[in-house]
């Protein structure tokens, strides 16, 4: 992935918050190692005097000081559409997520490189919105790219998605994190929800 700059801003009342979500999941993506998948990420606090004309009529959110609050992103000049939304792939990759179902040798190095990283990632930051016809896109190399992270992080869907036995395929470099945190946690994890790495 590479690229420019791109920036994202609260627009209306109640989304004020909303590039926070963007900056936590790359923070996420860093933590579990799985990086080059999340454009980078930061905060920005922009004049709201920089947006000129642009600023009107799209209800920025503007706090007290004149700065409106927003994250900016690396631009990924590449974002294919692979169409995994669409019934008939769902139907292929949906098997791949219960490790009793094997995954079809021709498949095998994608559903581990791309989707059980994928499907991890969303899990742990509650993401409800990536599977829609622009949310999963693929880069250049025809590797996903998780962008537009800013439905996750929010409590009721965490709290509703309990359990992680919906998890069960889990990549690699998560569950290596885990072990060098808390190896005595993640045994006891692994064999209660019968999790395997993809």
């Amino acid at each position: 992935m590479t690229g420019f700059t791109s920036a994202s801003a609260a627009r209306r009342p109640g989304q004020e918050t909303f590039w926070r979500r963007e900056v936590t999941s790359y923070h996420l993506a860093r933590l579990l190692g799985i990086q080059d998948r999340v454009p980078p990420t930061v905060g920005k606090r922009v004049p709201l005097s920089a947006f000129g004309r642009f600023a009107n009529g799209v209800g920025l959110v503007v706090d007290r000081h004149g700065m409106v609050l927003g994250s900016a992103s690396v631009w990924v000049p590449v974002l294919n559409r692979v169409n995994m939304h669409l019934l008939p792939a769902r139907r292929e990759w949906s098997g791949w997520m219960n490790p009793a179902h094997q995954v079809p040798e021709a498949s095998r190095e994608r559903a581990r490189q791309s989707l059980s990283r994928c499907w991890s990632f969303d899990y742990l930051a509650a993401n409800y919105d990536r599977w829609n016809c622009c949310n999963i896109t693929a880069d250049e190399n025809g590797d996903l790219v998780f962008r537009d992270n800013d439905a996750g992080w929010f409590p009721d869907v965490i709290n509703r998605l309990g359990d992680p036995n919906v998890v069960r395929r889990v990549p690699s470099p998560p569950l290596r994190v885990g072990a060098a945190r808390d190896p005595e946690l993640l045994g006891s994890r692994c064999r209660t929800t019968r999790w395997r790495a993809a």
